[in-house]
């Protein structure tokens, strides 16, 4: 929920233009959550990225070259 509340606001916002606080309130967590599982805005804007290349990995899987 953190994540998904994350990747909305940065994709509305872009990180410079959002605040944590923001963030954890449309998640209905605390700063402190935020702290304890990814130290700070930097960090979960780290995870929001990661979570979106692996989705991305998911739904397009490395075509084999030798069909190209």
């Amino acid at each position: 929920m953190l994540i998904q509340a994350a990747a909305r606001r940065f994709a509305a916002q872009g990180s410079d233009g959002t605040r944590l606080r923001e963030i954890v309130e449309d998640a209905g967590m605390t700063p402190a959550m935020v702290a304890y599982y990814f130290k700070d805005k930097s960090g979960l804007l780290e995870a929001v990225v990661r979570q979106a290349l692996d989705t991305l990995g998911k739904r397009n899987p490395r075509r084999d070259e030798t069909r190209l």
